[in-house]
C-alpha cells in the first residue's frame, strides 16, 4: 500500500491501521501462501513497511532482521532471536544432552534422599525419554572428545551420515562407510568453502549413525515432516506440537548398498533436482490419512501385536512426547521477547520396529507445495499456527478497549466448556505442558540483543522511529493501587531487614527486593491464561480465590 495525495488525517489513519492490523511479508518461501493465510485472518497487506512498522511481520530469513528495531509493544514476528538453539543440529544435541544429565542427576539425588525433599517430582522423571531411544547416535566432529570417541567405535562397513550443523535442505549431506571416504569428502567440501582459510576440516560438522532398517512404503524410504510452534509471551514460552504432517518419499526403491543420494535423502529440495522429478513428484508425498490406510492394509497384518489405526491413534502421541522433551531442553535457552514466535519443521524417521527417531529441526520449513499431499497439509498447519499466534497476542494487548470482551469471553468459555481457545478442541496443534517445576529455569531477555551480521541490508521493522533500548512491552503495574499489605510476609521481612543493615549490604538487599517486587508487578493476564492451559483442560472449581483473580483481571482492564 502506498500513500498518494492524501490528507494528514488519512495518513494518520494509514499508519495507525498498519500498527493495529497490517502485515508485511518478505521472502521467497512461497510468500503468496503466507499472504493468503493472513488475508483470511483479517490482516491488511502492506507491500512496503510504513513509518512505524506494521503489526505482523513475516520474514523468511532471520539473518535479514535488524533486531534492535523490533518493538515488542505491538509487533508480531515469525522468528525467535536465538532460535539456533533449536534449528542448529549441534546446539540441539548439546541441549538434549545437558537436559539428560540434569534429569539423571536429579534422579540419583531422589533415590539417595528418599525421605527428604526431592529436587524433582517423580512424574517428571518417569516421563523422561532416554536420548538413545529417539536420537540416533551422534558425535560432533569439531569437539575433540567426540571425534576421538567416534574414531574408536567406528567400524569400516558400517553406515553413517555426515551433516553440517547449520545448513538445511540437504546441503552438504553425505553418507560414508569408511574413515577414508569421510576425510576425502570433507576435504572436497572444505576446498569449496568460502571460510576455508580460517575454518578447520571438521568445523560445524557432525556424524550420525544411519538408520539402516527404516520402515518402507512400496519399498521406498520415507520420513515424516511435522511442526513445532513456539510462542513468546510476557515471561515464558508456550510450545505446541502439530498432530498431523505429511510423508516425504524417495524417488527410488531403497537399497542400502547403493549410495545414490536420491535413495537416502527424502528432502523435497534434494528430490526436485532430479531430472525425472516432474514425472513422479506426486509419488513423493503422502498424507497421514493415506499412510494410515497403507499401514492397515500392508504393514499391520505382519504385526499382529499392533492395532489398526496406529498411525492416527498412537504415532502422534509418540512424536508429541519427543517434542515435549525437546521443548523442555531449550526453554531456558530461547530469548523471550513478547511478540516473537517460531514455526519449525520437525523431521521424524520410523524404523521397521515402529521406533520414532528425531532427525533434525528446521527454522524455515519449506512452504512450497510440490505435490498433492503438501497442498493438503501445509496450508492447514500454517493457518492453525498463525491463528494460535494471533489469538494469544490479541489477548495480551490490553491497550485496546474492544479486547475486553475477548478476554472476558475466553474466561467464561473456559469455565463452561473447559477450554480458553478453540485450539484445545483442534486436531492440529497440542499444547506441550512444561515440566513442573521446570528442570531448567527460563531466562527472560531484559535488554536488546547485540547482533553482528555480515548482512548489511537488514530490515528495519520500525522505519522512521529512533532505536530505543526500552523496546520491551511495559506491563501494567499493580503495586501503585495497592497498600503495603499487598506484599507477602517474606518480602516485608526483607524490607525491614534492609533498614537495619549497613549501606553496602542494604543496597544489595534493596536490589533483591526490587527484583521480587518487580516480578510481582509483572503479573499479567497471560499468567492466568497459561495457568488455565496447564491444568490440561480440567474443569475449574469456582471458589473465592478464583473470584479474587477475576477482580484483579477486571481492575487491570479498567
Amino acid at each position: 500500500m502506498t500513500i498518494k495525495n492524501t490528507s494528514t488525517k488519512d495518513n494518520i489513519y494509514h499508519f495507525v491501521n498498519a500498527k493495529i492490523n497490517g502485515y508485511y511479508v518478505l521472502g521467497k518461501n512461497n510468500s503468496q501462501l503466507v499472504r493468503d493465510q493472513l488475508d483470511l485472518l483479517g490482516f491488511n497487506r502492506y507491500d512496503s513497511l510504513p513509518i512505524g512498522g506494521v503489526k505482523f511481520n513475516w520474514i523468511t530469513r532471520s539473518a535479514d532482521i535488524d533486531w534492535k528495531t523490533f518493538d515488542s509493544n505491538f509487533q508480531i514476528l515469525n522468528h525467535i532471536y536465538n532460535e539456533r538453539q533449536l534449528s542448529n543440529k549441534g546446539l540441539l544435541l548439546t541441549n538434549l544432552k545437558n537436559y539428560e544429565m540434569t534429569i539423571l542427576k536429579n534422579k540419583r539425588f531422589n533415590e539417595i534422599n528418599t525421605n527428604k525433599t526431592r529436587l524433582m517430582p517423580s512424574s517428571n522423571i518417569d516421563n523422561y525419554l532416554s536420548l538413545k531411544t529417539f536420537l540416533p547416535e551422534t558425535y560432533l566432529l569439531d569437539n575433540t572428545n567426540d571425534r576421538i570417541t567416534f574414531k574408536k567405535i567406528f567400524k569400516d562397513g558400517s553406515t553413517w551420515i555426515c551433516k553440517p550443523v547449520g545448513l538445511s535442505c540437504g546441503r552438504e549431506v553425505f553418507i560414508f562407510r569408511s574413515q577414508q571416504q569421510l576425510e576425502s569428502l570433507l576435504n572436497e567440501y572444505h576446498k569449496n568453502s568460502r571460510n576455508n582459510h580460517y575454518c578447520t576440516l571438521y568445523y560445524n560438522r557432525l556424524v550420525q549413525k544411519y538408520i539402516e532398517n527404516p520402515l518402507l512404503i512400496n519399498k521406498h524410504k520415507f520420513d515424516i515432516r511435522t511442526y513445532l510452534l513456539c510462542i513468546c509471551i510476557s515471561n515464558e514460552i508456550l510450545c505446541f506440537a502439530a498432530q498431523t504432517g505429511y510423508l516425504r518419499l524417495s524417488m527410488y526403491k531403497y537399497d542400502l548398498e547403493n549410495m545414490n543420494k536420491f535413495i537416502h535423502l527424502t528432502n523435497q529440495s534434494i528430490q526436485i533436482k532430479n531430472k525425472i522429478f516432474s514425472s513422479v513428484k506426486h509419488n513423493t508425498g503422502m498424507t497421514m490419512d493415506e499412510f494410515n490406510e497403507y499401514f492397515n492394509e500392508y504393514i499391520q497384518p505382519n504385526m499382529p501385536y499392533i492395532k489398526k489405526g496406529w498411525v492416527l491413534n498412537e504415532l502422534p502421541e509418540k512424536i508429541t512426547k519427543i517434542l515435549n522433551q525437546v521443548a523442555d531442553s531449550v526453554r531456558n535457552k530461547l530469548s523471550i521477547r513478547e511478540g516473537c514466535f517460531g514455526f519449525y519443521g520437525v523431521d521424524i524417521l520410523i524404523d521397521e520396529k515402529l521406533n520414532c527417531w528425531l532427525l533434525e529441526i528446521n527454522s524455515g520449513p519449506t512452504l512450497d507445495m510440490t505435490n498433492a499431499a503438501l497442498e493438503k497439509v501445509i496450508p492447514i498447519c500454517l493457518n492453525a499456527a498463525l491463528s494460535i499466534s494471533k489469538h494469544f497476542y490479541l489477548i495480551l494487548k490490553l491497550d485496546l478497549i474492544y479486547l475486553t470482551d475477548i478476554v472476558i469471553e475466553s474466561l467464561d468459555n473456559y469455565r463452561s466448556l473447559g477450554s480458553v481457545f478453540p485450539l484445545h478442541s483442534s486436531n492440529i496443534f497440542k499444547y506441550l505442558l512444561p515440566s513442573n517445576p521446570p528442570v531448567l529455569s527460563p531466562i527472560i531477555s531484559n535488554q536488546i540483543p547485540i547482533f553482528t551480521s555480515l548482512n548489511t541490508h537488514r530490515i528495519d521493522l520500525t522505519p522512521g522511529v529512533l532505536v530505543s533500548f526500552h523496546r520491551y512491552r511495559r506491563l501494567p503495574l499493580l503495586s501503585h493501587s495497592k497498600s503495603p499489605n499487598h506484599f507477602s510476609k517474606s518480602v516485608l521481612q526483607k524490607i525491614k531487614l534492609t533498614q537495619k543493615k549497613s549501606t553496602p549490604v542494604r543496597s544489595q538487599h534493596q536490589s533483591i527486593i526490587h527484583n521480587v517486587i518487580k516480578k510481582m508487578d509483572r503479573e499479567h493476564l497471560s499468567h492466568q491464561l497459561t495457568e488455565f492451559i496447564r491444568m490440561n483442560n480440567k474443569p475449574i472449581i469456582l471458589n473465592n480465590k478464583l473470584h479474587e483473580q477475576d477482580s484483579i483481571i477486571h481492575s487491570i482492564l479498567q
